[in-house]
């Protein structure tokens, strides 16, 4: 189901100037999202918008203006069903690992939804890749309740991620860099992701394999399960997609005061890294 009813003119959002290229690209995004949606509607998989999506959701009603990103997050038990079950034709595909497909594997270590229509150039220094523009999942994994044993199991994330930065992202388009060493250490990262069981655990937090650098909180990234155990519907530009119950603790936890808007400079830095490349005009039809 292709949505119809998005307008592509230029408009003005909290002072932002929101071009009609943009929203051509929140279009296709928009169609992502339905396309998630109703897959996990029909599979009975549980999801919620979260990073800045839900930011976007809860102080926007859509799309955070000077951004493009979506983030959902799943249980981890449903992560891994959905990961076997996004169809590999249409006009999106699953660029991980987990695609046997997928020729060129991405650099992030995240499961991610992408465009076949649109090109996105980053320029991360050292790193500058070709990707395409799509959606970030994120799984949801049980943590232990002792708090040492919390710690602990951070510090592995982190081990990981230093792995996967050394051995992937930096030698990655070079002649150092190995398919197989990438692949070997995806899978170990998935070890790391299911040590503890969902169900059953009090705490949890998205796998995320980076420092929690934007908590505002100052402490970690990890959260009582109840604020994710059920959704509710919320307004996402002409949509209504699945926002965490406990939505003003997680965005608290986040941003803090989450409702203010960030500096002009900050909102600048957003997109600065970013050229796109659309490749077919036809699907805006």
């Amino acid at each position: 189901m292709i949505n119809k009813e998005f307008c592509f003119e230029e408009e003005i959002r909290d002072g932002y100037l929101v071009t009609e290229r943009v929203k051509k690209i929140w279009y296709t995004e928009i169609n992502l999202l339905i396309a998630f949606d109703r897959m996990c509607k029909e599979h009975n998989l549980k999801y919620s918008v979260c990073y800045g999506t839900l930011l976007g959701a809860i102080r926007h009603k859509g799309f955070i203006p000077w951004d493009d990103d979506l983030d959902v997050c799943m249980p981890v038990p449903d992560y891994l069903v959905f990961k076997d079950l996004f169809p590999r034709d249409g006009d999106f595909f699953l660029d991980s690992v987990f695609n046997d497909e997928v020729r060129d594997l991405s650099p992030s270590n995240l499961l991610k939804i992408k465009s076949k229509k649109i090109i996105i150039e980053f320029n991360h220094f050292p790193l500058r890749t070709m990707a395409g523009l799509g959606l970030d999942v994120f799984p949801l994994c049980g943590y232990p309740s002792d708090k040492n044993e919390q710690e602990k199991y951070l510090s592995d994330y982190m081990k990981w991620s230093n792995i996967w930065k050394e051995k992937v992202v930096i030698p990655y388009g070079t002649k150092y860099y190995s398919r197989e060493k990438h692949i070997e250490i995806f899978q170990e990262m998935q070890k790391i992701i299911t040590r503890y069981d969902y169900e059953t655990a009090e705490f949890i937090a998205p796998a995320y394999f980076e420092k929690d650098t934007f908590l505002s909180c100052g402490d970690n990234r990890i959260m009582p399960k109840e604020w994710y155990e059920s959704a509710i519907k919320m307004k996402f530009e002409n949509r209504e997609l699945n926002v965490p119950k406990g939505y003003d603790s997680v965005l608290s936890k986040w941003y803090g005061d989450y409702m203010i808007l960030p500096s002009e400079e900050s909102r600048n830095k957003q997109l600065a890294t970013k050229r796109y490349m659309i490749t077919n005009f036809e699907m805006y039809k």
